[in-house]
């Protein structure tokens, strides 16, 4: 009886582990992006690569859906072959755009649909020209920032720096106070149930008195009295 029962649960624990090591492979070692199985491909053309290379993330909506399984490159234009996993239905009317995830990090294509309905893209269909967008090359940019730095004039811009810092020389402790005095100025409150203290101090002397008339006929006789005395009386 024990001997059947041991044997029962290693069939169990071997089943079990089998499966356990089958779904980590497909979810983790990508085998159904290699293999293709329950995967549809989809062309979308490009201005210029922009940076996209083969094993390129491709997203929908902010969530991981294939990867850029080839990139033709043509005299005139650039077209890439996406891989897409068939869990996800993207619409025709879709568009692709090639981002970075930094500043100085690698490219990636995100699927930005106009609308959540269909028709939907199928296996074969392709994303036109129009609908897709690159980034500027990163060295159009420095050139251009080159170009702009050179056309300032140096001369005068020393002397600004010049004479900004001879006008904040010496200023830290001064402008630290303002900045922290600015501070409890904006500072949003948080009471704001709670009366000020003045406010308060108020309201307790108006509740000690009656009414209008009581309280400005204490107040009355509550203040000094001035004698006017004459000069040669002292």
């Amino acid at each position: 009886m024990r001997s059947k029962l041991v044997r029962f649960q290693l069939v169990v624990f071997t089943v079990v582990s089998v499966l356990a090591v089958s779904n980590a492979a497909v979810a983790y070692l990508g085998i159904k992006r290699v293999t293709g199985i329950g995967m549809y491909t989809v062309d979308a053309e490009f201005e210029r690569a922009g940076g996209l290379y083969v094993n390129s993330l491709v997203t929908y909506r902010g969530v991981d859906v294939g990867v850029v399984k080839a990139i033709d490159v043509g005299p005139d234009r650039a077209v890439a072959e996406l891989q897409i996993d068939s869990d996800f239905a993207i619409p025709r009317n879709s568009r692709a755009f090639v981002r970075s995830v930094s500043a100085i990090g690698e490219q990636y294509l995100d699927i930005v649909p106009d609308s959540s309905e269909g028709p939907f893209l199928a296996d074969g269909d392709l994303i036109a020209e129009v609908d897709t967008d690159v980034p500027v090359p990163a060295s159009e940019v420095v050139d251009k920032v080159n170009l702009l730095l050179a056309e300032l004039p140096k001369d005068e811009l020393r002397v600004t720096v010049d004479e900004a810092y001879t006008a904040l020389n010496g200023t830290g402790p001064a402008l630290s106070q303002l900045i922290d005095s600015s501070r409890q100025l904006i500072a949003p409150r948080t009471g704001r149930d709670r009366p000020y203290p003045h406010a308060a101090g108020r309201r307790r002397t108006r509740a000690g008195c009656g009414d209008r008339l009581a309280c400005r006929h204490r107040k009355l006789h509550t203040r000094p009295r001035f004698v006017l005395r004459p000069i040669g009386d002292e």
